[in-house]
């Protein structure tokens, strides 16, 4: 991050998003789903923690993709992910590549990081 500074430019990061992997109940509170490692590792919660100890802006994308996965439900959701071609669950298909571009697009604007002039929406 300093060297992208050191070069003018402004450091932004991005947590992972989900995997579909859902509970019983219809929701991605799980370990699989969060991107919690069989050790324990909380990677968003890593990113999230680096983030705000460096003063870098952060788009939670877990937290945009859980609602938006959770929102879809089971089965609405799995055109966002390779789930259809090889029942992948982390891969996202085009339609979510672009649907968490979108996420990302949109969540720079809000922060102000990016002009919105530049942005091309739609």
């Amino acid at each position: 991050m300093s060297g992208v500074r050191e070069r003018g430019g402004r450091p932004v990061l991005v947590t992972p998003v989900v995997r579909r992997w859902f509970n019983a109940d219809g929701t991605l509170n799980n370990g699989t789903a969060l991107l919690v490692n069989g050790l324990g590792v909380d990677h968003p919660a890593v990113v999230r923690a680096v983030a705000a100890d460096r003063d870098v802006p952060l788009v939670d994308l877990t937290a945009r993709t859980k609602a938006l996965v959770e929102s879809l439900g089971v089965e609405g959701s799995k055109a966002l992910y390779l789930y259809n071609e090889k029942r992948d669950n982390t891969h996202t298909s085009e339609r979510g590549a672009t649907a968490y571009a979108g996420i990302v697009r949109d969540e720079l604007l809000a922060q102000g990081l990016v002009p919105r002039g530049l942005v091309r929406v739609g």
